[in-house]
């Protein structure tokens, strides 16, 4: 498995503008951890104009219209999944990953949702899962997903500074 960073930074590459899309219900645990990167890069990357941090919850699709108004470059979705490694790790999700998630939280397959993003906004997209164990209800996320979480939106920041800044 290759490092999350260096797939990271492929994947956004030359991107002006990156619309980050967390999925997942903050009731149910490991669940929330889309959500937790929403939240955490809405604070790290406040005012940065390259980066469009919106929690799509449950209905991530309902976000369309404001990915589509942003015109982004590129549309990540980030969501906790059933993948290898630990809890917490962190792991760009290939094509074939992507079409055999069915998270039950979710009203639309996000395979659906990216197609339809790729085609009607043109804009590329990336689905980044973190590995989620406990996704029982009325539960809090562990502490190796918040931290993944925190780390995910603080590496995306720092891949998307802001040029007005000094």
């Amino acid at each position: 498995m290759s490092d999350w960073r260096e797939d990271l930074r492929r994947v956004i590459g030359e991107a002006e503008k990156v619309a980050v899309l967390g999925a997942g219900s903050i009731l149910c645990g490991d669940d929330a951890a889309g959500m937790l990167v929403a939240q955490k890069l809405r604070q790290v990357a406040a005012g940065n104009p390259r980066i469009l941090a919106l929690e799509g919850s449950t209905a991530p699709e309902n976000f369309t219209g404001v990915i589509r108004a942003y015109h982004p470059d590129l549309l990540i979705l980030v969501d906790a999944a059933y993948i290898e490694g630990e809890q917490g790790a962190v792991e760009l999700l290939s094509t074939q990953q992507q079409a055999g998630l069915s998270f039950s939280t979710h009203m639309l397959p996000f395979d659906l949702m990216l197609d339809f993003v790729n085609r009607e906004l043109g804009c590329r997209s990336a689905v980044i899962g973190i590995k989620a164990e406990q996704v029982k209800f009325d539960t809090e996320p562990g502490l190796a997903v918040s931290k993944a979480a925190a780390d995910l939106a603080a590496e995306i920041a720092a891949l998307l500074p802001w040029r007005g800044q000094n």
